[in-house]
Parts: structure tokens; sequence; C-alpha cells
């Protein structure tokens, strides 16, 4: 028998209109269905707005007004005030406020409901004709069933609860979504039930939230039936917990390759729908047995009228040998080879049992001349081998046969990397559903390590591809940057090489590159590496790494608009949509102009330019408008007059099938996306009275000996003029600068870093001046952070517990200082991490890293003259160290290319071992006087005798003189082992160090190179060493260098002398 329904209904009249009202003990107040009211005359309706939220906790009933009411039940008449809904699962719901007034008792026994007023107490029978009525049951969350699946599933019920109800599912769901649901007998309980629901397909089933699964009926008392409980055979993991390995017939190893594969996915529903997709297809990631597929290459040896090749036997090692025996045993044991007696045979010279080739079966034809002889015989293969020429071209056209053929729109193949591509996740796993299965019929076998599924974003042959569009793979360009400055027109190609393969994503590359291009060509002559050649060099870098190198996919609405620009040395253009997001580069596109085409006229180029940028950009604008941009006024009624020119008017017969809607002239200096750099290389007006080119620079100087700009590298003139008139010395940059050329260092020779100066810097920026406003207001909120006298300061608590407080510095004085701790003299240009470690100690901005990282990859001296070493260190012995400073150290001398014009051509170099303190002396020969002179004056009669020294076996240093000295004050000398200069490796590695910081500073005139020694001596002394990992200086004095570029303050303390 069926269980009685909990649900209580009585008929009611409202204004003569009899309609089943629900008697829910569960509700606060009473409710009824605006389709009611809306049949209501002359009645009272107060208009609000008010939500209410059922038992369930979830499930929400807006209100939008309140109605007065006779309720007349049987024989009496009670008044009842409802809220008003059309959310509503009934007509009506009589709640506790109707239920408390009249004292209702619901007796479910006797199928009465017992009303009690006032006069008397009426018993009303229960309404058996709900049972008619049909109520909804809804899905509680989005569900995703894969393919061939059952899930269980929650559904929403409109009643509170019922023991057993009558399930019927939805029609119209089930041959919509072509999926099975049961009729059934449910149980309702806090508003919630289950059922199952199948997927018999082989594709992904979605049902979102709040979808209408079916409906149900209170079943009358007098229903009988019986149930029959079958034991589950499918998943039935619900929503919340799926388990991807349960029921699931897959080997460990194997599951932990799906596992691996799908790890970075967080939605548990997609990885239980690709776990089960890569499940089906399983055997295409076995790779412990090698198969070959069902596919057979073209006859791809053709050797015409050719008599047979035959060779010899190489001869081997026996190490050499035996592998060779394994792998050929290893080929003939999965028929990749086979003996072979043909009259063609060729020597082996390597065989790869991994190639992607040996899944391919070669034609019948090819087998005999694919032959190779060895010492256990003669072979020949069954399968595509690796080296034939013919073979990436085949082995690239069967995979686009099998694949792409007809799948192009959502699938890329190159040789063996095969990319799908879709819009939705459920598109996705149908596309990849697709290709699995061709892949899988075709025998064919994938590497689960080089495998990755559902990516947002992928590298893929040199670029990084996302959904918006496409960049250079940052690994790559980081071995761009990496690349020394060329010294041969070999190393010269090579760069251009690497550079040329992202030239897409570089505007004007042509333009760019043209000083480098004569080294590019067979048998080049060099001579030698000029500023032209440098500024290429730097600027091609430079966009490598700054933006816009991101490259947009082409939508399939949008005008396109195509900027074009021609000079004397080549042309170029920049193709750009205009989306709802606003304008965006699809392509940047550039050409040199050969010899004859450089003898146009300007039109004739400016046309040449436009004829190539379309035909070069054919496949994204043919059939489709597009809009020309150019400088050249001539141009614009290029599509409307005849210019009785014979090249221009073929030219506009060829361009004839395009659709140009317009040609607009955009003056030079805005069409700078196509025309910027075009007058590159520079020309007289680019060059000053020493012959240098100028270098303007991007941010102001605040000095108070100059206003005039830093000078930098590689702007045009155009931009420097702009740069000129919109700077002030006062105004503020966010930017991160870029480096100064160090032959410009006597224009700052006067730095303004008061205290008062940071000051008045930090109260002119916005943020800063904000930020101290609310320490001052709420000082407790910020416990890292502390204002003291108007002045904003960073609390740092450093590691050994001592707390400092420093400056915050303003966006307006970082590019003067990264300048003062990088470029001048007394920072000698050293790296990001001694110049990031110098400015910690002394200031505070955010992103101070990247900052001096981006400032330091700008410094074209640091780029011309740094050199990469990237030899590994060897197998150096340990050493102690010394007990102490000054008690070992090693000197040196080092000879400068030129003499200075002081007369000075040697340097004379001392550093000590453990603190790796260094002293040196420019001397205009390297004497034995001249060393002993420096040791006793700079170093034994400052800074006391010392054990050792170290040198090499020179006669300067081999000498009576130095042995009479060095026995004098006790020291032993030690001498390095003859042609072997790593003994004396430290002063040796220092000579390396401290001549290209010189080269930085004179490199425009080699004579002043003593005029920086000191400087870059005190700069190196001054800084974090990278072995010690402290400041030279510290420890050879037990204190820390005091930097001429701290910010002095505006008063002095006195200490009182003690009174005695």
């Amino acid at each position: 028998m069926i269980k009685p329904s909990s649900l209580s209904f009585i008929s009611a009249h409202v204004h003569d209109i009899q309609l089943p009202c629900l008697l829910d003990t569960g509700a606060t107040h009473s409710f009824i269905h605006t389709s009611i009211v809306r049949r209501l005359r002359n009645v009272s309706i107060t208009n609000i707005k008010q939500r209410f939220t059922l038992a369930d906790g979830n499930t929400n009933v807006n209100i939008i007004g309140i109605v007065h009411l006779n309720l007349r039940i049987g024989q009496i008449t009670t008044p009842i005030s409802a809220f008003i809904s059309k959310s509503l699962s009934h007509l009506c719901i009589l709640g506790q406020d109707w239920l408390n007034k009249y004292s209702v008792d619901i007796c479910q026994s006797t199928q009465q409901v017992i009303i009690h007023t006032a006069e008397s107490s009426v018993k009303i029978p229960m309404d058996h004709r709900i049972n008619q009525h049909h109520f909804p049951l809804k899905s509680t969350i989005a569900i995703i069933i894969p393919p061939q699946h059952e899930r269980i599933i929650e559904l929403q019920s409109p009643i509170s609860s019922s023991p057993q109800v009558i399930f019927r599912p939805n029609r119209v769901l089930q041959s919509h979504n072509l999926v099975a649901i049961p009729n059934a007998l449910l149980s309702i309980d806090k508003y919630r039930t289950y059922t199952t629901v199948v997927n018999p397909t082989n594709r992904i089933c979605r049902i979102p939230i709040n979808t209408t699964i079916g409906t149900f009926t209170i079943p009358p008392p007098n229903l009988e039936c019986h149930s029959i409980t079958l034991s589950p055979t499918i998943d039935q993991s619900t929503p919340s917990s799926p388990s991807l390995s349960s029921d699931l017939n897959v080997p460990t190893s194997m599951d932990n390759i799906f596992n691996e594969l799908l790890a970075h996915l967080s939605d548990p529903d997609q990885k239980l729908i690709l776990y089960q997709l890569l499940k089906q297809y399983q055997c295409l990631f076995d790779t412990s047995v090698p198969s070959i597929a069902n596919l057979t290459a073209p006859p791809m040896i053709n050797t015409g009228s050719h008599p047979p090749v035959h060779s010899h036997v190489y001869r081997t090692d026996p190490i050499k040998q035996k592998h060779l025996t394994d792998t050929i045993n290893e080929m003939l044991k999965h028929r990749q080879i086979e003996k072979s007696y043909a009259s063609w045979s060729s020597p082996v010279i390597l065989l790869d049992l991994k190639s992607g080739y040996h899944q391919i079966r070669i034609h019948p034809d090819d087998k005999d001349k694919t032959t190779f002889v060895t010492s256990h015989g003669a072979f020949r293969f069954n399968v595509m081998p690796q080296g034939l020429k013919n073979s990436p071209s085949n082995f690239q056209r069967l995979m686009y046969d099998l694949l792409v053929s007809s799948r192009w729109d959502y699938t890329l193949v190159y040789l063996d990397d095969v990319v799908i591509f879709s819009r939705t996740f459920d598109q996705h796993v149908h596309h990849l559903n697709e290709i699995l299965s061709i892949l899988s019929s075709a025998r064919l076998q994938l590497n689960p390590q080089k495998c990755s599924f559902v990516k947002q974003e992928i590298d893929y042959l040199g670029h990084t591809i996302n959904g918006q569009g496409i960049r250079p793979l940052q690994s790559n360009i980081d071995a761009i940057l990496q690349l020394p400055i060329p010294s041969t027109p070999k190393q010269v190609h090579s760069f251009v090489q690497a550079a040329n393969y992202y030239r897409n994503h570089i505007e004007n590359f042509s333009k760019l590159a043209a000083p480098l291009f004569p080294y590019t060509k067979k048998n080049a002559i060099w001579i030698g590496w000029t500023d032209a050649m440098n500024n290429a060099f730097i600027e091609l870098k430079h966009r490598l790494t700054e933006p816009p190198i991101f490259l947009n996919f082409p939508e399939d609405d949008g005008q396109f608009i195509l900027s074009i620009d021609a000079s004397g040395e080549g042309m170029g253009g920049v193709l750009r949509q205009m989306t709802s997001n606003g304008l965006k580069v699809i392509k940047y596109i550039s050409k040199k102009f050969n010899l004859a085409q450089k003898k146009y006229s300007t039109t004739e180029r400016e046309c040449l330019a436009l004829v190539w940028c379309i035909q070069k950009l054919k496949e994204y604008i043919w059939g489709r408008p597009v809009e020309i941009e150019t400088d050249h006024c001539p141009l614009f009624s290029f599509n409307k007059k005849k210019f009785n020119n014979s090249r221009i008017d073929r030219w506009q017969v060829e361009l004839s099938e395009y659709h140009i809607t317009k040609i607009t002239y955009k003056r030079g200096r805005c069409n700078c996306d196509a025309d910027l750099l075009s007058r590159f290389p520079y020309d007289e007006s680019d060059i000053d009275d020493n012959g240098h080119p100028h270098r303007v620079g991007c941010f102001t100087s605040t000095l108070t000996s100059s206003t005039q700009p830093i000078q930098l590298n590689v702007i045009t003139r155009s931009k420097s003029k702009a740069i000129q008139q919109s700077s002030s010395p006062t105004s503020p940059s966010a930017t991160v600068p870029l480096s100064s050329d160090s032959s410009t260092i006597h224009h700052r020779s006067i730095f303004d870093l008061y205290i008062d100066r940071i000051r008045i810097e930090q109260m002119k920026d916005v943020n800063l001046s904000n930020r101290i406003k609310s320490i001052l207001a709420q000082p407790d909120q910020y416990p890292h952070e502390i204002v003291d006298n108007g002045m904003l300061y960073k609390v740092i608590n450093r590691i050994d517990g001592s707390i400092i407080q420093l400056p915050w510095l303003p966006a307006s004085l970082i590019p003067d200082v990264l300048f003062l701790y990088h470029d001048h003299p007394m920072s000698g240009h050293f790296g990001v991490t001694r110049t990031f470690h110098k400015v910690r100690e002394q200031f505070f901005f955010p992103r101070m890293y990247d900052h001096i990282k981006r400032y330091i990859r700008s410094c074209s001296a640091c780029a011309q003259f740094n050199v990469q070493r990237q030899k590994k260190p060897g197998f150096l012995q340990c050493e102690l160290p010394p007990d102490g400073v000054f008690e070992i150290m090693q000197m040196d001398f080092w000879k400068a290319p030129v003499r200075s014009s002081n007369g000075n051509q040697y340097v004379l170099i001392i550093t000590d071992r453990l603190s790796k303190f260094v002293f040196a002396r420019a001397l205009p020969s390297a004497t034995a006087a001249a060393a002993a002179e420096m040791l006793l004056e700079d170093i034994i009669l400052k800074h006391g005798s010392i054990r050792y020294l170290q040198s090499d076996q020179g006669s300067h240093f081999r000498n009576e003189l130095l042995s009479a000295i060095t026995a004098l004050t006790g020291c032993q000398q030690v001498f390095s082992i003859p042609y072997h200069p790593m003994s004396n490796g430290q002063v040796e590695r220092f000579n390396s160090t401290f001549c290209d910081q010189l080269k930085k500073y004179c490199h425009h005139n080699l004579t002043e190179w003593d005029n920086y020694l000191s400087a870059v001596v005190w700069a190196y002394n001054s800084t974090v060493h990278s072995t010690t990992q402290f400041i030279s200086y510290e420890l050879a004095f037990n204190r820390r260098p005091l930097s001429p570029f701290v910010p002095t303050p505006t008063a002095i303390k006195l200490m009182k002398p003690h009174d005695y």
C-alpha cells in the first residue's frame, strides 16, 4: 500500500471562486497566487516588494503585494491577509498566521480539519481531489552526464515532505536531450528528492539548473503497488564528488597518466568527462609496445635508372656495436625492420626507436632501397625511416589527409604536432572525441608526456597562443635577449635570422634591421661594429620585449584598416581591425627595397607599398571591405583616377579585385604606427659635433645645475621633440625609465636628493599624498608605514631583528635614483643584483626589482659591453679561507689597450682573498719599483703587514726589491704556476670585470679610462659580492660604506660632551 500523503488540503471559496488550499504548518504567513487575485473584484491590494525564503533554504518567493480577503470554508467565513506571488506552486497556502488564529487541528487519521471559532467548532473533510494536481520537480544544480553514463540527480520539490509520490518524467526534455528518465515512486523530505538520468548517447549531456525534470502527483490512499530493486551496473557518482577511477577498467600506470594530464582541471565534472573519454581511447597512450599504423606512405624514393648502390659495413667500437645489436633486435621484434636480400645497401649511422615516422608503413616499392648493412647482416625497413629527404613532406601529407582535410576549422597539424581548438568545453570534447577516434582507427600512438588537454593557452612552434591572439614564446625571446654583441658576419646572420622568425610581431622590421642586412649575405666582409648596427641590435631586442607584440585573431565582422608607408629603405604596413573592444592589431609586415625599387619615385614607392601589403595580406582582406591609411597625399585618389604611369596603372588593375572602401590621408606624424623609424638609420641632423648619435630621453632631469633631458638611445626625432615640449622638471612619471648613455655623465654632476626634496615630491604625488593622509588619520591600520615630519617612511623588519625606516621614493624621483645607482661612475654600471642591493638599503618603492631590471635591460652601454659568460664552473678544489682580512692578498698588472691622456697604460691591482676588497692604481709602466711602492704605501703602511702575497712570476713581482720588502715585513711571497693564471684566479677575474665597466664610460674616448678607474673600483668595493653575499668594504673595515647618494638631512645633531 502506498503511504498516505502528509499534505493537507481543504476546499474553500474566495469571492465565489472555489480553490484548493494547502494547510502548511511550516509557513509563517498565508499566500495566494496572482492568477486568483486577477479574477477578484473590489478587493483592497497594498503594493509591496518583499522576498521570502522557503524552508528548503534555497527557493525564494517574490511578493508583489498584500490582499485582504474573506475565505469561506463550509458554513463559516474567516477574514485573511495573504501575500500575493506568482511563483507559488499552489493557488492558496494557509500558514501559521491563519492556523493559530483559528486554533486549527489537522487529524490525519480521520482525514478531517477542525476549525475553532468563538461560537463553535467546525469539522471540514480534507479535499482528495488534490491527487489530480501535478507538481514540478526541478534540478538543483547544473548537471553534466558523460556519454553512456547514468547520474543520480537531486530534485527540488514545492512541498516539504511526502512519503511517496508518483513521478512522471518530462517527455520534452527526454526527446530534446536524448536522455532516459524512468517513471518512479519517490519520497520527498525537506523539499528534496532524487532520481536517475541515463545518457545512452556518445556525446555529453548538459542539463541547466532549475530545469523541470518531471512532475509528480499525490497518490490516492487506496492505490497498491510493488517495487523491484536492481543492482546498479552503471557509474552513479554524484556530481558533488565524481570518482574518476571507480568501476573503470584502467591499469594503474594508465590511470596515473590520465590523472596527471587532467590535474590542471578544477571542475570535477569536466575532469570526469575527459577521464572517461581518455579511458575509451587508452590504447592510444600505451607506448609500452610500438605499433604500426594502418597508413602506407606513397612511393617516395625515386632513383630512376640509377643502378643499385652497395656499401660496406662501418667499423664500430664494442660499446656501440652492443647498442646497435640491441636496437636491431628490438626493431625486429616489433616488425619495424626485416631481413633483406636486396642489391641495395647503405651503412647504418643512426637508428631512432621513438621516431614518429616508424608508425607509418613504407611503400613496398621503396623497401629494398632502405636496406642497411650491419655486422649481423642486411635489413630493410617496413616503416618509414628517419633521414629520407621526402619523409617530412610525406608524413605531413598523410597527417593532413587523415585529420585536417575536412576539419580545418578546429584541427591543425604540423608533422606530429596536432592542435585541436574549440569555442566551448562541450564542443571541444566532441572534437577531441572525433580526432581520438580517427587516430585509434588508424592505430597511431600518442606520446602522453607531450600531450596536454583542455588548455586555455599553449606553446606551439615558438609562439604562445590563447583565445585572444598570439605572441612570441617567452623562452625564445629570453634566448635572443641573451645573445652577445656579434663580432663576425656569421653571428650577425644568426641574430637576424632569430629575430626574423618574429618579424610579424615587430613593426618596421626591415627598416630596423637594415644596417645588419649586409652581413647576412654570403662572403660578407667584416668592417667592424658600427653605431648604426649597435642601435639596430638594441632596438630589435627592445621591440621583442615591449608591447605591442601581441597579435590578435581576426574576427568575422569588423572593418579592416591597413596603414601603409614607404621610405627610402623599405616599405611596411600594419593591419588592424575595428572590433567591439576597440582597434586591435592583426599583423605587422615589412620588406626592404631592392636596388631597382629604391630608384622608384616617391609616388611609385608608396603605390608599391600599397600593392605589396594588400597582396601579402590577401588571406585576411580578400572579399572583405578594407580602408587604407597613408601619409602620401597623391595616393588618396589611387582608385579614382589614372596616373599616366604604366607601372601604377598596372597596379591599379591588379588591385581591382579587392574591395577598397576608401583611402584616407593621415599626416606623417599621426601615421606613426607604419612610419615609426622610417628614416632609420640616422641622418646628418641626428649626429652631434663629436660624431655620435643624439640620444633623447623620456624623462626630465631634476638637477640644480642643468634642466636638459637625460639622453637615451633609439628614439626618433619626432618623438624627442614631442617629449621635450611636454616635459617639465617637476612632472612625475610612473613609467620605468630607460637607462641613459654614460657619455652624458657630465650633465648630471650635481644631484638634489635632500630630505626636503623627497618630502616635496611625495606631496606632489597623488597616491603618496593620499596615503600620508590615511596614515595620519588611522595609524593603526598601517603598521609597516610611518609619517615623520610630514614625510612617508617604509618600516622594514630585517632578518637580524633590526628595524629600519626607509624613505618612500615617489615616482618622479625613481629615474634620478636609478641613474645614480647604476649609470654614475661611482655606481659602475653593475648588474641588477648589485644595483638592487644598493638601492634597497637607502629607499623603498613598489616593484623595485622589476624597475631596476627593466632599467638595466634598456642600458645601451651594458648591452654593448657586458660579456655573456655561459661556461659552466669547473671542478675547483675547496680552499680554506683566511682567518682575517688582509692576510692573503693577490697582485697583478693589467695593461690598457691605449695609453691614457695622463700617460698611464697599466693598472696595478691588489685584492684581498677574504673580503674581496680591491686596491687599484693607474701607472705609466709595469715596474718592480711601482709594485713595491703601492704595496708599501697603500697596504702595509695603512693596513698593516700581510701574511701571504700571491702573484704571477713576472719580473716586476719576482725581484730582489719586493723580496726584501716582504721579508722585512714578515710576508711570504707565493707565485702562481707558469702559464696557469687560474691559480691567481681572483685578481684575474676582477681584471675582466673592471675592464668591461671602464669600457662603458670611455668607449667614445678610450684615452680617458684612468679618470674613471677610482670610481669603478669604489663601486665594486661598495656593493654586495656574489661570492660572500656581503659588501667587500664592510668585511674589510667592519662598517658599511657611506654612499654619496644618501639623502642628506636638513639638520645636524651635535652630541653634548660628557661633563665630568
